[in-house]
């Protein structure tokens, strides 16, 4: 079930399945997550210690989410 991103705390950290589709809040799959997070133009997950646990907060996603939906600059 995707989040409503906008009703959910700054501090609240989401999973992978959360962030891709076929459930998730954004519009690519996995592997399209993670070529984005290695090039740097997707925000970095936080690695929890002791659980194995990769996540993203949601500030950070709601971020990269406005910024990617503001209209391009003409140079």
């Amino acid at each position: 079930m995707p989040h409503d991103i906008d009703a959910l705390p700054d501090s609240t950290l989401l999973r992978e399945k959360e962030l891709v589709r076929p459930e998730g809040i954004l519009p690519f799959a996995r592997a399209t997550l993670w070529r984005h997070v290695r090039d740097g133009s997707f925000p970095q997950p936080i690695r929890l210690p002791g659980v194995r646990m990769t996540c993203w907060r949601v500030g950070d996603v709601r971020a990269w989410l406005a910024a990617a939906s503001e209209p391009a600059k003409a140079a």
